[in-house]
């Protein structure tokens, strides 16, 4: 045995080893470097040495521990927070007739899924003489995989949480809080329902589709446009109990003439009905209730039915009480509690958008006059051949006259009130959110309006923050003392603040 162990034995072992490790090194340095860019950085830092035994950790990881370096290869890519496709259609899918394009979409809509939201863009404004800033943040999940489905967007936050909810009904959350709203990067999620119940999977911008969101006291809600038959459409509302693995929504509110459960049964059909006619948005009320706009998408707004209407729905019973009537399509809605007053915002005809006022909500229904009294036009009119058929005054007709109104049209959204706190700005502020509009108005552009009132609600001075973009939705968060809304162009959260 002493003679295998002498010392040129020894010798030329340690000579075969070195020579293996030479082979490894050159072998690692030729091909293995190049496909680890943090080890080059940090050998190039750390001198030859480190650079050693960088590439052989590679060389041996790549070569002798193949197996395991590729299994924790896969592991990586699926739990990486963006990787949603290739998703393979289940029967149930299947039997929904759904398109290949949607099927990022619909796993998103049944799936609880990480993903995250990244700061994209900061710019700085100037309005009624304030510096703001704005940041906005989107994700590549909506942009790159989700193009035709995400374009719209409504927002609540809740909890210390930014919760959203898109026009297809892809509902989540991002952690936005006083510790990560500076931040570049938002940890987010999406949340499991039941949506996919109450829409139609050959999904339409215009046809069923998500219109508000609204969380109080651990319930959420969702409104939504549904239009299955002549007898069935309008706003229908649902409700769920807030969690973070799969909501389970029921419906509380139909419109008068459908079927209070069974919307997915029943068959598309053809007829006239103007789908963009939708209101649905809610808002935080009096005595345990909340407020829900309606559309009128067949002019029966002056009718005893739920077409054109703004509700109070109570939270326990769901029972509901008309508050106003005459709405063409309310999109914006908000109630201060502190002055007992409803704001909302709708759209007109041709022309016509409206800022309404409700001084008494709660005492006699107001009327705001349609489809009799506008400011606008019928599409299509000729001024010269064509006679208008509505009525301009409203007073002169027993309706509410509009605190403001826009002829051409802007496509007014969402409307809210700002605190003094938001700006230092003392009087009354209004924010209004536009679609679209006319270049040849000054205050008629793409972006929001900013309305400063007296202690009546008299404007006294509007200006414009021009974003070139179609913003749909708008809320103020007390706590971070933030405005927080969406742009449809880039479809990005816009974070405003002073």
């Amino acid at each position: 045995m002493r003679k295998y162990l002498s010392k040129r034995n020894i010798l030329i072992i340690c000579a075969i080893l070195l020579i293996l490790v030479i082979f490894g090194y050159r072998h690692a340095s030729n091909n293995i470097t190049t496909h680890s860019a943090r080890s080059t950085a940090y050998a190039q830092s750390e001198g030859d040495d480190v650079s050693l035994k960088a590439n052989l950790k590679i060389f041996i990881k790549e070569t002798i521990f193949v197996f395991r370096n590729q299994e924790l290869l896969k592991q990586e890519i699926l739990n990486n927070p963006l990787f949603v496709v290739p998703l393979e259609p289940t029967q149930t899918l299947k039997s929904k007739n759904v398109d290949e394009q949607q099927w990022a979409s619909v796993y998103l809509k049944q799936n609880a899924h990480d993903l995250f939201f990244q700061k994209i863009e900061t710019t700085k404004i100037k309005l009624s003489n304030r510096d703001y800033q704005i940041d906005y943040i989107s994700t590549d999940t909506f942009i790159n995989k989700l193009d035709n489905y995400a374009s719209r967007m409504y927002l609540h936050y809740y909890d210390n949480q930014l919760f959203f909810i898109t026009g297809e009904g892809i509902l989540g959350s991002i952690d936005l809080t006083e510790q990560t709203i500076n931040d570049n990067q938002f940890n987010a999620y999406t949340i499991a329902s039941n949506l996919s119940e109450f829409t139609d999977p050959n999904y339409d911008d215009y046809d069923n589709n998500i219109r508000d969101l609204f969380i109080k006291d651990g319930t959420i809600y969702v409104s939504q446009n549904i239009a299955f038959n002549p007898e069935c459409y309008g706003t229908i509302l649902l409700a769920g109990t807030l969690n973070t693995q799969k909501i389970e929504f029921k419906q509380i509110f139909a419109p008068d003439a459908c079927d209070q459960n069974h919307f997915k049964n029943q068959e598309t059909k053809d007829f006239l009905i103007d789908y963009t006619i939708s209101g649905g948005r809610m808002v935080d009320y009096k005595d345990g209730k909340i407020l829900l706009s309606t559309g009128d998408s067949q002019q029966e707004a002056q009718g005893d039915n739920t077409h054109g209407k703004i509700f109070a729905i109570d939270e326990t019973t769901y029972s509901r009480d008309m508050i106003s009537t005459g709405h063409r399509n309310p999109q914006g809605l908000y109630y201060n509690k502190q002055d007992n007053i409803i704001i909302s915002s709708e759209h007109g005809p041709y022309g016509g958008d409206e800022v309404n006022l409700n001084k008494n909500p709660g005492g006699d229904i107001e009327n705001f006059g349609w489809p009799i009294a506008s400011y606008g036009f019928e599409y299509h009119y000729d001024p010269e051949t064509d006679e208008n058929i509505f009525k301009t005054s409203h007073q002169d007709y027993g309706f509410v006259e509009p605190l403001h109104y826009y002829t051409p049209s802007i496509a007014v959204s969402q409307i809210i009130q700002l605190p003094e706190k938001f700006n230092n700005i003392k009087q009354k502020q209004i924010l209004l959110a536009s679609l679209t509009g006319s270049a040849t108005l000054p205050l008629g552009r793409k972006g929001i309006t900013h309305f400063i009132l007296n202690n009546e609600y008299t404007i006294e001075e509007k200006n414009l923050l021009y974003l070139d973009g179609r913003i749909r939705d708008l809320i103020y968060v007390e706590t971070l003392n933030v405005v927080i809304g969406y742009r449809e162009s880039t479809k990005s959260i816009m974070i405003i603040k002073h």
